[in-house]
C-alpha cells in the first residue's frame, strides 16, 4: 500500500490485492491449516474451540481412562438437543467431519451430535442417544426431524458429517470407524439458509434433551475433501 499525492492508498499500483506476497517482518511463510484434529490430551481444549457467546457450555477434560471431552450443557439449555455446542470454524465447502461418542450412560432423552452450527435458530445435524438416532434440521428456530432411526447396538459411536459444497450434508455412523451405515441415505440435507454471512457455519459437537445431560466424545477430526490422514 503506498499513499499517493492525493491522500488515497492505491493497493500494488492500482492491481487490487494480489493472491500472495512475501511474509513481512522476516515472518517465516507457512501454509494454511485447513485439517483440525483434538483428541484432547491435553489438560485444556486447543485453541480456535467456539461456543455461542453467553452459553458457554460445561467443559472439562477427563484423562483417565483415556483422554475424553466431557460435555454438557448449561442447566437453563440443558432440555434443548443442541444445549451444548463446541465448535471448530470449517476452511473449506467440501469436507468430512468426525467424531467418537459414549453414548452409554446418557440420561433417558438426553442426545450427543455433531452438526454443522450458523447459531442457535439455524442448525443442522445427527443426534444419538440410547437406541435412537435424528437427523435434524432447525431453521429460524423452527427445529425438524428429517430421518428417525435405531442406532447400532453399540456402547460407542462414530458419527460422520460430510459436506459438499458448503451446503449439502449427509450422514453416517459406525461402530469401528471402518464400515459405515448411512443415516439420511441418498438424500442431501440441505444447508444453505446456514447463515455464513456474518459468522460462519462451523462443526460442532452437541450434547442436550433432558436435565443432566452430558457425553464423551473422544475426539474430533475435521478434514478437507482432498486430504488424507492417518486415522486415530
Amino acid at each position: 500500500v503506498q499513499w499517493n499525492e492525493g491522500g488515497w492508498p492505491p493497493i500494488t499500483a492500482g492491481a487490487g490485492p494480489s493472491a500472495s506476497a512475501a511474509s513481512p517482518f522476516q515472518a517465516a511463510a507457512r501454509r494454511e491449516e485447513r485439517t483440525f484434529f483434538d483428541d484432547f490430551s491435553a489438560p485444556e481444549l486447543k485453541p480456535g474451540w467456539q461456543w455461542p457467546q453467553g452459553q458457554e457450555p460445561l467443559i472439562r477434560i477427563e484423562a483417565e481412562p483415556g483422554s475424553r471431552l466431557v460435555l454438557g450443557p448449561a442447566p437453563d439449555q440443558a432440555r434443548d438437543l443442541i444445549g451444548a455446542v463446541a465448535a471448530i470454524k470449517t476452511t473449506v465447502g467440501s469436507y468430512t467431519a468426525t467424531t467418537l461418542v459414549e453414548i452409554e450412560g446418557l440420561p433417558a432423552g438426553a442426545m450427543a451430535g455433531l452438526a454443522a452450527f450458523g447459531d442457535r435458530e439455524n442448525a443442522l445435524g445427527l443426534s444419538v442417544g440410547g437406541s435412537k438416532l435424528t437427523v435434524w434440521r432447525r431453521q429460524k428456530n423452527k427445529h425438524d426431524d428429517l430421518t428417525t432411526g435405531v442406532s447400532l447396538d453399540a456402547t460407542r459411536l462414530h458419527l460422520r458429517m460430510t459436506a459438499i459444497d458448503g451446503h449439502r450434508f449427509r450422514f453416517a455412523i459406525s461402530e469401528d470407524g471402518r464400515t459405515w451405515k448411512k443415516v439420511s441415505e441418498d438424500i442431501d440435507v440441505e444447508g444453505k439458509y446456514l447463515p455464513p454471512w456474518d459468522r460462519g457455519v462451523r462443526v460442532a459437537l452437541t450434547v442436550g434433551g433432558a436435565e443432566g445431560a452430558t457425553a464423551k466424545f473422544d475426539w474430533l477430526r475435521i478434514e478437507p475433501a482432498a486430504a488424507k490422514v492417518n486415522s486415530k
